[in-house]
């Protein structure tokens, strides 16, 4: 078996770090939030929605401050694929930002593995 050395490790993710900066880059127009289906209570006196069986599904957007916004139809069809891309775009760098922390750690590793001692050089020099 062979074994991987630090350099070959920082080498391999630097090329998946790579490939992510070109997908993020690509990524184009985005809607931030996520698409769900919500169900709703009209508060109509004698309707059903009062007894436990709400109206619905409706397609609504979740914005990332919180906010829920319900879509109609012709809008939810229109804006799914901006979400769909927010969505892989913010996965993506989730995924980025992981690869930078692991490659702090590697380089930290490295410096480690390259640092010599005090002694090792004065010995050098006696020689």
């Amino acid at each position: 078996m062979k074994v991987i050395t630090t350099q070959e490790r920082i080498e391999e993710r630097r090329k998946k770090l790579r490939r992510l900066e070109t997908e993020l880059m690509r990524s184009g127009k985005m809607v931030a939030g996520a698409i769900i289906q919500r169900y709703t209570v009209c508060g109509k006196e004698g309707c059903r929605c009062l007894e436990g069986q709400r109206h619905g599904p409706y397609p609504a957007l979740t914005r990332p401050n919180g906010k829920v916004v319900y879509l109609n139809r012709k809008l939810h069809t229109k804006i799914r694929p901006y979400v769909e891309r927010y969505q892989s775009f913010q996965r993506d760098l989730s995924q980025w930002r992981r690869i930078v922390r692991e490659l702090d750690e590697l380089f930290c590793k490295l410096r480690v593995d390259q640092m010599l001692k005090l002694e090792t050089v004065k010995s050098e020099i006696e020689s």
